[in-house]
């Protein structure tokens, strides 16, 4: 859970300048649900220029919601792509995430993928480890810095239909 500390450093560290937004964190949280909710069964994706704050804007979505769900078992994860060192590889930091929720999940870490198709599977199987007693709230920024050697750009890898009580919110710079 190392690397999971040090997304939330980073994003705290964006927490700290970001300000307003108000109506976008009301569409992000109602896109999640309130916890324990089925709300949106698809990705929420936030798409902005270069240097608009979507980093920051994610890192408060996940700060509010953190609060929101304080005391309870909720499972709450954040990735920051080329903001922590080691990120832009799709098969590092999936499976890097996938074993992070497994041990968030008590589940047994699977074998890391050979393939992209392998992780892309994993992955789905991993988001269905959340319950309405434990869901899930994924934050994945800048999905658009991602090296594009294992056709991350493509977003194969992120399901159009998400579980039941897994609700992920994703970044992406336009254009």
């Amino acid at each position: 859970m190392e690397r999971q500390r040090a997304h939330e450093e980073f994003g705290a560290a964006r927490c700290k300048v970001f300000a307003g937004r108000k109506k976008l964190l009301k569409t992000i949280a109602a896109s999640t649900g309130t916890r324990g909710t089925r709300a949106s069964q698809r990705p929420l994706v936030v798409v902005g220029g270069g240097g608009s704050g979507k980093s920051a804007l994610l890192a408060r979505a996940a700060q509010e919601r953190r609060r929101e769900c304080e005391g309870t078992a909720s499972v709450i994860m954040e990735r920051y792509i080329g903001g922590v060192p080691g990120t832009e590889s799709l098969m590092v930091t999936l499976t890097d995430l996938i074993a992070d929720l497994a041990k968030a999940y008590e589940q047994p870490e699977p074998p890391r993928p050979e393939s992209t198709q392998q992780m892309t599977e994993a992955f789905e199987q991993a988001l269905q480890y959340a319950t309405a007693e434990r869901p899930l709230y994924l934050y994945l920024d800048a999905l658009d810095q991602l090296s594009s050697a294992d056709g991350a750009w493509v977003l194969d890898w992120l399901p159009q239909q998400l579980p039941p009580y897994a609700k992920v919110v994703v970044t992406v710079r336009s254009g």
